[in-house]
């Protein structure tokens, strides 16, 4: 974590160019998640962003303060094209399957269906 506020239950994190792996991305999602369930809220940011955009990631970061419910949104850098997360999602899936491929990672195991 780069910064954590208790008191309002945010964290928020600058990512370098180590999280934009299939493995990183995973872990920082079930990281995400861990942390949601436990009421705190992470927002994720370029660590060029600070440098590119400060005034993008404030602005950021007061919308979530103003609505702290409101999902988290991507912060494109100037001149960057933004990327739907439908989008982001297949590349991922195809990075994680060339990954099974090449033998660098095993396939992901079928959960059993929890039932009530």
């Amino acid at each position: 974590m780069n910064y954590e506020n208790r008191h309002e239950k945010l964290t928020i994190e600058l990512d370098g160019e180590v999280h934009n792996t299939v493995q990183a991305a995973e872990y920082d999602k079930e990281r995400d998640l861990f942390l949601a369930n436990t009421g705190i809220r992470v927002l994720r940011f370029e660590n060029k962003v600070v440098f590119q955009n400060p005034e993008g990631l404030l602005g950021e970061v007061e919308k979530w303060f103003n609505n702290p419910s409101a999902p988290a949104g991507h912060l494109p850098l100037a001149g960057e094209e933004f990327e739907p997360a439908s989008e982001l999602l297949k590349r991922i899936a195809a990075e994680k399957a060339q990954l099974v491929k090449d033998k660098q990672i095993k396939p992901q195991k079928s959960l059993p269906l929890i039932c009530d």
